[in-house]
């Protein structure tokens, strides 16, 4: 089981074996690029590390987006969601279902 820390940290999934087996959030896109850019997707690299937050695993495109979720996760996360109502196919795309409880179109596509 992977502890979960009152804020986020940052981590290294290659070098931290209990965390080898979580997936990262998102699909693996970085949650920045898609609050500052309109919902553009672009996967996370390996480079920059990690961040480990509310139990959940983030990747990202650049320390500097790193850095930005670091300072204000929620606020990352309101503007992806945000996104993704503007943009419905983020929904799916980024597997939001449990924050869009109402989202039909999972059940068409399975």
């Amino acid at each position: 089981p992977v502890a979960v820390a009152a804020g986020p940290v940052r981590v290294n999934r290659n070098e931290q074996p209990e965390l080898a087996g979580l997936p990262l959030e998102l699909e693996g896109y970085c949650p920045v690029t898609v609050a500052r850019r309109d919902g553009m997707l672009l996967p996370a690299v390996p480079g920059p590390g990690q961040v480990l937050w509310e139990g959940r695993l983030y990747g990202f495109v650049s320390f500097t987006a790193l850095q930005e979720f670091m300072r204000d996760p929620k606020e990352i996360m309101k503007a992806v969601y945000s996104a993704a109502r503007k943009k419905p196919e983020l929904i799916n795309l980024l597997s939001l279902d449990a924050q869009f409880p109402g989202n039909v179109l999972r059940r068409y596509l399975t």
